[in-house]
């Protein structure tokens, strides 16, 4: 298969709308997550460094990684759902601009955070794609 055959597999208003989802979503929820527990710290009287020590290396964080990796499935669900084509490759796509535009705060987090968005965002895309056509096939 040539670049040709596989970019005319992607349906590219649909990338962007699931990548949209994805973004907004995962921006909304990160807002509201974290303002809930740094209220909650700020309400104990803890200080700066063991609130900003908890929340970077705890299950506050592997919660919003898992959260985060939802949102990529949701995004490609519906980059699916709108697709005209309705190629698996348009959901993968989702994963990849997904991806690439975490990179940034991605080379800021530890090893296992950076393996994680490496090896995990781009199959959860592609599930989220394989789980909307496996529903309406």
């Amino acid at each position: 298969m040539n670049y040709r055959e596989f970019f005319s597999k992607i349906d590219f208003k649909a990338v962007f709308l699931g990548f949209i989802i994805d973004w907004v979503s995962t921006q909304v929820f990160a807002v509201f997550y974290y303002g809930i527990w740094y209220r909650y710290f700020l309400s104990k009287d803890f200080t700066a460094e063991y609130i900003e020590q908890t929340v970077s290396q705890g299950m506050i964080k592997n919660i919003s990684i898992l959260i985060g990796l939802f949102f990529t499935a949701l995004g490609a669900y519906f980059a699916m759902r709108f697709s005209e084509k309705k190629h698996i490759y348009t959901a993968i796509m989702v994963g990849v601009f997904s991806l690439a535009s975490s990179i940034s705060y991605i080379m800021e987090e530890t090893l296992m955070y950076k393996l994680i968005a490496i090896f995990f965002v781009i199959p959860v895309a592609y599930l989220g794609g394989k789980v909307y056509l496996k529903k309406n096939t």
